[in-house]
C-alpha cells in the first residue's frame, strides 16, 4: 500500500497535469495492489507479505535536507558574541538608533503585507 503525502488536502481536486505528476512520484507497489492485469497471480505470490511505502515530494526532500543543514550548525555565533562583548567592553560598540528604527518599521509593515 502507497501513501501519498502530496495529497493531503482531499477538498481539492487534481487536475490531469497534478494527477501525472502524482502517478510519476509514486513508488512501485508490492503486495495485492501491484497486480494490473487482475488475474490474481500478484495475491499468491504476496499472500500475506504487504509493504507499505511513503513518497515525499521534492519539496519536502530540499525541507528535509534543510533542516538537517541547520541542526549541525551552532545556535549561537559565539565570534560574533564575543566582539560584541569586548565592542561593549572598551566602549566602541555604537548603537544606530536611525538603523534600529528603519528595520522595526519594516518589520511591521511585512507583517501588515502578509494578512
Amino acid at each position: 500500500m502507497a501513501i501519498d503525502l502530496t495529497g493531503i488536502n482531499s477538498s481539492i481536486k487534481a487536475n490531469d497535469a497534478q494527477a501525472k505528476d502524482l502517478q510519476q512520484n509514486q513508488p512501485l507497489q508490492t503486495g495485492p495492489a501491484s497486480d494490473p492485469g487482475g488475474n490474481g497471480e500478484a495475491d499468491q505470490e504476496s499472500a500475506g507479505q504487504e509493504s507499505d511505502s511513503v513518497t515525499l515530494t521534492q519539496a519536502a526532500s530540499v525541507l528535509q535536507d534543510l533542516q538537517k543543514t541547520l541542526s549541525s550548525l551552532p545556535v549561537v555565533d559565539r565570534s560574533r558574541v564575543a566582539s560584541v562583548q569586548n565592542a561593549i567592553s572598551n566602549g566602541s560598540f555604537e548603537i544606530d538608533s536611525n538603523r534600529i528604527a528603519e528595520k522595526m518599521l519594516a518589520f511591521e509593515q511585512s507583517l501588515a503585507t502578509d494578512l
